[in-house]
């Protein structure tokens, strides 16, 4: 199992692409471009993988 200290290093990774990926995805115009929708699709996939982490980590914080 991963280490509390290396999940936290991970979930602040997923924080910075997802940061990175909200600004791609944020439409000029009113109809987004083919990129932004699948930056929108992509941060969506990084939420989901931030909240497994961030349960993991409730998870070893407890033991």
């Amino acid at each position: 199992m991963l280490q509390n200290s290396q999940l936290r290093k991970d979930i602040a990774a997923l924080y910075e692409i997802k940061k990175r990926l909200a600004k791609t995805a944020i439409p000029d115009g009113e109809t987004p471009t083919k990129l932004e929708a699948e930056a929108l699709k992509a941060e969506a996939v990084l939420k989901q993988a931030i909240k497994a982490l961030e349960a993991m980590d409730d998870l070893v914080s407890d033991d």
